[in-house]
């Protein structure tokens, strides 16, 4: 996978030229022929130096893609779980963008987190065909753009089928968007779509005046059984809710910036209204309710993680 290309062959070709012209120029010398060797010397140095450099970073490239392959085993051997195998996916994939972090892998790029995440839920629905007694539970927050969902954009498709096929094997998706009052109808129009696939979907609120302690900076897709989980970042704090996606980062320690992310979804959800659309009538439950589930503490989240 490392060896030199054919190309970097030819650049060496001519770093040897370079050299063997300076014989010749030395040679020369001797014999008082100066003039005529020096030119072809002055030229054919400066491209065995140029080339040279150019050898050199192609060597320094294929050295840091060996430390990062070798970065990438050792992860997804300490992580031998969802996460762990999301890794491996990006890393094959577009490898340029994967960044290590306080334990966790980093896709840092808007566009390819988008991609990993498809690659996330393809694997997910991989495990509930494997494992079909292993029943999943993904838990989401959703507080950028709602229109995300309300398009036909390919991304958007996708992902709506993954996890229409994750649901009919046997997986539980519950999905909490979040927005203003004014946004409402948006969210009933996403919201009718994912339960079509057999999601459910519930909305909160932001400037309700609850506090869930929550930044709104980051939104997040947690595995509950596992604590595997997915959490899409943005640095612009004076953007607000709604700001743009800048990374994703994958844990599997079910936390985040010293918040357990099974306890924050419940309180969010606590304050949640569902607006899941009801297959025999058509409507939505408006019906503002506490979560009958408790706030699970970390140490809930099972330890073990599923069979590879």
């Amino acid at each position: 996978m490392y060896r030199l290309s054919g190309d970097s062959k030819n650049k060496i070709i001519f770093a040897l030229i370079g050299f063997i012209i300076g014989g010749l120029d030395f040679a020369a010398s001797a014999h008082g022929l100066t003039e005529v060797v020096e030119s072809a010397y002055k030229a054919f140095v400066v491209a065995a130096l140029l080339f040279t450099g150019e050898l050199a970073l192609e060597i320094r490239d294929s050295l840091t893609a060996r430390s990062k392959e070798k970065q990438v085993r050792k992860f997804s051997r300490r992580h031998p779980n969802i996460t762990g195998e999301v890794c491996e996916t990006v890393f094959q994939v577009f490898d340029d963008s994967l960044r290590w972090r306080d334990g966790h892998f980093v896709v840092k790029d808007s566009a390819l987190a988008i991609l990993s995440y498809v690659h996330f839920w393809k694997i997910l629905v991989g495990k509930m065909k494997d494992l079909p007694r292993e029943k999943l539970t993904v838990m989401t927050v959703h507080s950028h753009d709602i229109g995300v969902w309300l398009n036909n954009d390919p991304m958007t498709m996708m992902l709506l089928e993954l996890q229409k096929e994750f649901c009919e094997h046997g997986g539980q998706i519950t999905r909490i968007l979040c927005g203003d009052e004014a946004e409402l109808s948006r969210a009933r129009e996403a919201a009718a779509r994912m339960a079509w696939n057999g999601m459910q979907v519930k909305y909160y609120v932001y400037d309700s005046g609850k506090n869930t302690q929550y930044s709104f900076r980051w939104d997040f897709a947690l595995v509950k059984e596992t604590g595997d989980a997915i959490i899409w970042n943005s640095f612009r704090p004076h953007m607000g809710p709604g700001g743009p996606i800048e990374e994703a980062i994958y844990t599997d320690s079910g936390e985040y910036d010293k918040h357990d992310l099974a306890g924050l979804w419940y309180q969010i959800h606590k304050y949640s209204k569902d607006i899941t659309v009801r297959a025999d009538s058509g409507a939505a439950n408006d019906d503002y309710h506490e979560s009958p589930d408790p706030v699970p503490a970390v140490s809930a989240i099972q330890e073990s993680p599923l069979p590879r």
